[in-house]
């Protein structure tokens, strides 16, 4: 005979209870299965930002320096090291290692380059003693190397102009004269002629003061091809000035401690005018500003003296 199942209240409790005891019996592994994969998950990304090859950092850039000399003074050459466009963190600019060289020897069996090395200093500014060269422009590479970069090297490459301490130099302040893209024709023929009538032209560029500024003004300068060649001085010639007028007034003064031939200025604005009296330096002040006393001014460089007074 078919055994009969219990009925009644008993047998309803009863069966609640063995379905409990089953529930606490029966394993759940689901819970040890997320707990292997988020410690392996954990694991894979401590792996990954460990062992994974992170790309190297760019390097520092440096930016050689345009040089003025007479042929018997002792020269010196300098340059600036900089962070890349893209660097976000700061880095230290102190105690690098920049290294100045003439630029590859072009044949075969001529003199190994020379090269000096010297140290940056808090601004990452480095100088060394350079052999004055024998030639009235000659060019010098500056190079900062940085092994754990990529690339590891950034060279740069800067002009030596010699000239006679007896030279007349004509100084064109850039940043109010010749700040367009595209030269004025008649300031390049102007300044054309003057050097072909013995004056030494330098560029000034005092208003630039980060370095990548100044390099991009400078690129932009030796871009002009009527431009005559002449050096490119800036803010970083006069690392310790700390205004644009500071530095205009030191870079000027330096010249004519230099030379002793004579030294005009051409400036476009009262603000560098007066700058330039109070370096002791003859002026020219071109366009509608008023100048200071003591200061010629002409409307246009056409009106520029076509011989200046030597």
């Amino acid at each position: 005979m078919p055994e009969k199942k219990p009925t009644g209240p008993n047998a309803d409790e009863l069966a609640k209870n063995l379905k409990a005891a089953l529930a606490q019996r029966r394993p759940r592994p689901w819970k040890a299965i997320l707990a292997a994969l988020a410690l392996s998950t954990f694991a894979l990304i401590l792996f990954a930002v460990v062992l994974y090859p992170r790309r190297p950092p760019e390097p520092l850039q440096v930016l050689a320096l345009d040089a003025l000399a007479t042929p018997d003074e002792v020269l010196h050459i300098s340059a600036r090291l900089m962070a890349p466009a893209n660097d976000t963190s700061p880095r230290s600019l102190h105690k690098h290692k920049i290294v100045f060289h003439e630029p590859p020897a072009i044949f075969q069996g001529a003199d190994k380059p020379r090269e000096v090395s010297g140290s940056s200093d808090e601004r990452g500014q480095a100088l060394v003693d350079w052999e004055t060269p024998k030639k009235a422009i000659a060019e010098f590479q500056a190079t900062y190397i940085d092994l754990t970069a990529r690339p590891a090297r950034h060279t740069d490459h800067a002009r030596i102009f010699v000239t006679p301490a007896r030279t007349p130099i004509l100084v064109v302040d850039t940043d109010d004269l010749l700040s367009a893209d595209v030269v004025n024709e008649k300031a390049a023929a102007k300044l054309s002629e003057a050097a072909k009538d013995g004056w030494q032209i330098v560029y000034l560029a005092p208003a630039a003061a980060k370095p990548r500024a100044f390099s991009k003004a400078r690129e932009r300068l030796t871009q002009q091809p009527k431009l005559p060649r002449g050096p490119i001085l800036g803010r970083f010639h006069a690392p310790t000035a700390e205004t644009v007028e500071a530095a205009r007034r030191e870079l000027l003064q330096s010249i004519r401690t230099r030379f002793q031939g004579p030294i005009q200025a051409l400036v476009n604005s009262a603000a560098a005018a007066q700058s330039s009296k109070e370096a002791g330096v003859n002026t020219i002040l071109i366009g509608a500003a008023d100048a200071p006393a003591g200061v010629l001014r002409v409307a246009s460089w056409s009106d520029v003296p076509l011989r200046l007074d030597k």
